[in-house]
């Protein structure tokens, strides 16, 4: 179900008998909790340490491309990127930059975009600039994913990397998943 870097869920609803059905919805709203803890911090990752690179529309999906069209009307400079667990567009609106993203059966999974520092929670910001003083700070990343938002900081000292998660409230953790 999850490849080594990736998983975006796939949804199912069972429809059977009334008590099966319960005990499926049940365990499947486990499942996607524990996946939404699992893909935010992964495709934040994948936002703020590997470049990923335009290609041809016509590799899009037709669902993705559905979706992202009636999301986003006024995006302007598309380029997609497909990969075989997501699709993403890069693109902007009103001058502002966006990456969405789509699991590969075209749902959409979320939707990120570059900020500066300054506008995380002041008390985030202070115990990242004291906590990791000697790390340069190489990018923010705030990302919305399923009506959850967090801050993603990427910081490198001696070529190692690491990757902050931020929450609204300020709540600063070190993200422990695989770099590569």
């Amino acid at each position: 179900m999850l490849p080594v870097i990736i998983c975006f869920y796939h949804t199912v609803t069972p429809h059977s008998f009334v008590a099966l059905s319960t005990l499926k919805t049940i365990n499947h709203s486990i499942k996607l909790n524990r996946m939404k803890k699992i893909i935010l911090p992964v495709v934040a990752l994948l936002i703020t340490c590997f470049g990923l690179f335009a290609m041809d529309i016509s590799k899009v999906g037709y669902r993705v491309l559905n979706n992202f069209e009636a999301s986003y009307p006024g995006a302007e400079d598309v380029n997609w990127t497909v990969k075989p667990a997501f699709t993403k567009a890069s693109f902007s609106i009103d001058g502002e930059s966006f990456e969405a993203f789509y699991s590969s059966n075209g749902n959409f999974i979320g939707v990120s975009k570059k900020v500066d520092l300054k506008t995380l929670p002041k008390k985030a910001v202070k115990q990242i600039q004291q906590k990791y003083a000697e790390y340069k700070i190489v990018e923010t990343v705030l990302f919305d994913f399923d009506g959850q938002s967090n801050y993603f900081v990427s910081l490198e000292k001696n070529g190692v990397k690491k990757i902050l998660e931020v929450t609204l409230g300020g709540t600063v953790s070190k993200y422990e998943g695989a770099l590569n």
